[in-house]
């Protein structure tokens, strides 16, 4: 997974993991991959994935259960909800990057929907 800069590693991840259960490809009421398997599989420490577990848990995302582990939600209305915010959430960051740039509505807009289309303006 490649990070960015401008939002932090444990947010990134925790992104990823919602996109994958929103996907289907992590089970709804699943066990979710041990700390140590996930460090692995993002490259990161085990703290980091720690503050990931933490956030899930604050957004009810999963709920730890002693000797069983960190349990997936089964509400996949909660998971959409999230899917949504988070999508909301990039879509606000891009236009406030765009704003700073002094880029008018109109051609934000217009960027948006030339890069929707695939197409590369080189103007």
């Amino acid at each position: 997974m490649n990070f960015t800069k401008n939002k932090p590693i444990y947010l990134q991840i925790a992104h990823e993991i919602i996109l994958e259960i929103y996907n289907h490809n992590i089970s709804l009421a699943s066990i979710m991959p041990s700390v140590r398997e996930l460090s692995v599989k993002y490259q990161v420490t085990p703290k980091t994935i720690q503050a990931v577990n933490k956030h899930l848990n604050e957004l009810e995302i999963i709920t730890t259960k002693p000797g069983v582990g960190s349990v997936i939600t089964a509400d996949y209305e909660l998971i959409k909800h999230i899917h949504k915010l988070n999508g909301k959430s990039y879509t606000l960051e891009y236009i406030e990057s765009m704003k700073k740039l002094s880029y008018q509505d109109d051609e934000i807009i217009n960027y948006i929907k030339s890069s929707l289309k695939g197409e590369h303006n080189n103007d």
